[in-house]
């Protein structure tokens, strides 16, 4: 069972999160899901804000490579530390930051994800926050 819940998380960062694949996420995430990334101040609710939210990331930062650094699981619950690599538009501001690192936990019930803890980098990603500002404006309508 640990293998597989690490799976579903994998596959979550990588092809949802690195590459962008959307159609993934009712096969890996349940329709209520909860998202608390509170290092960044945003806690998303449901499939739709977690599909509007990657889409803006994507919109914003383009596709990235996530590389899974360490993963452990114990029943439900998939711990992960990962390293993100963007790969920005052309037009995208030179100072902004490339990669991030970060931790999450994601709990998965009947083999999808039903909420995560996720935390990254707070002082590389403070150059970032007038995108987040940006991004939780367009993807929750704030």
């Amino acid at each position: 069972m640990a293998e597989d819940t690490k799976a579903v998380v994998r596959r979550l960062l990588e092809e949802v999160w690195g590459a962008g694949d959307l159609s993934l996420l009712p096969e890996l995430v349940a329709a209520d899901c909860v998202v608390d990334a509170s290092s960044a101040g945003l806690r998303l609710e449901g499939i739709d804000q977690y599909r509007q939210f990657v889409a803006t990331y994507h919109a914003l930062y383009g596709e990235a490579v996530f590389s899974i650094e360490s993963q452990v699981a114990e029943g439900d619950l998939v711990a992960s530390r990962w390293t993100i690599t963007m790969e920005l538009p052309e037009d995208a501001d030179p100072a902004m930051p490339r990669a991030a690192s970060g931790m999450s936990f994601h709990r998965l019930k009947d083999g999808r994800v039903v909420e995560s803890w996720d935390s990254w980098d707070v002082l590389a990603a403070s150059h970032l926050q007038q995108e987040v500002d940006l991004m939780e404006r367009l993807t929750l309508g704030f």
